[in-house]
């Protein structure tokens, strides 16, 4: 899974794992986790501030509620949600193991019933790229405990089904670099895709300039080449004047037209120095995506098991 230019990329994991979580059962002997408490005050928040989707959710104690749509219940919102992302950002993700069980979940979804009865270990990672913009993406790696690797759609799909928590064994040495070998290919691979992406992005900035200037100074060049034809045609018609009144006139409108015309040439010198600055924003927009900055985390280890 790829979430592009986020800004809580880490919240947005942490908030995947511990939906999980609220949605999976403790067992007996499980660790109590520290934010379970957490991802359900943040749900419980969320259905007071939008009374009509808890309705839709189920939780018919906000029947007959309405959102607050003032300027004090937006800023009650936005405050609300600055608050959940700086908890979650903070939280811990310590390694959990997940029964996810498909068998009683109220849908079909395929890519999780294909793992029925398998079990392995997954990981999160966040990739940040930093270049003209700032990229995150969220990438899953996993296997099973046959080796198999989980493609990505897996994995989130995964998150939407509910389960127990159970204690948790530590990750064998062999599997943990396997995780990283797979994750260091799943960020080469995102990173490359990036890449390409910003090439392309450039071309079509590229192509668009290029288009924009060829027109300006097509039109210019247009404009200035009819004022002089404009000139000609009535220096002929002055030559035959009859009197002095006709070659004043011509004279003057000659006149005009020579004052457009010096502007129309100034203007497109002015036109000229616009295209060399935008042309020199272009390339330095290339240069500075040429300088890219990554760093990769681990979000979160997990051992998974579908039943």
């Amino acid at each position: 899974m790829a979430l592009h230019r986020s800004l809580i990329g880490r919240t947005v994991a942490v908030l995947m794992l511990g939906s999980a979580l609220v949605s999976c059962k403790p067992s007996a002997s499980a660790p109590q986790q520290p934010w379970s408490a957490f991802s359900q005050k943040t749900v419980d928040g969320w259905l007071a501030i939008d009374p009509a989707f808890a309705v839709y959710e189920g939780a018919h104690q906000y029947d007959g509620k309405l959102p607050d749509w003032s300027e004090d219940g937006l800023k009650k919102k936005v405050a609300f949600l600055k608050g959940v992302i700086e908890q979650a950002k903070a939280s811990e993700t310590p390694i959990a193991e997940l029964r996810f069980d498909i068998s009683s979940h109220p849908g079909r979804v395929a890519v999780v019933e294909a793992l029925q009865g398998r079990g392995g270990w997954l990981t999160l990672r966040r990739l940040t790229v930093s270049a003209f913009e700032t990229e995150e993406y969220l990438l899953f790696s996993a296997i099973d405990d046959a080796g198999r690797s989980i493609d990505q759609e897996a994995c989130t799909k995964l998150f939407g089904i509910a389960g127990t928590v159970h204690e948790c064994a530590t990750l064998p040495p062999d599997l943990s670099a396997r995780l990283d070998a797979e994750a260091d290919q799943h960020v080469r691979a995102t990173l490359n895709r990036s890449l390409e992406a910003n090439n392309k992005h450039f071309a079509v900035a590229r192509d668009r300039l290029e288009q924009w200037a060829e027109d300006k100074i097509f039109a210019a060049e247009k404009a200035l080449k009819d004022t002089k034809e404009q000139i000609k045609m009535l220096r002929r018609e002055a030559r035959q004047a009859t009197t002095l009144e006709e070659e004043h006139g011509f004279q003057s409108r000659i006149q005009e037209l020579e004052r457009r015309q010096r502007k129309q040439r100034q203007d497109i010198f002015a036109q000229e120095d616009e295209i060399a600055e935008k042309r020199d924003e272009l390339i330095a927009g290339l240069q500075k995506r040429m300088q890219r900055a990554q760093a990769s985390e681990t979000l979160f280890t997990i051992r998974w098991s579908v039943v």
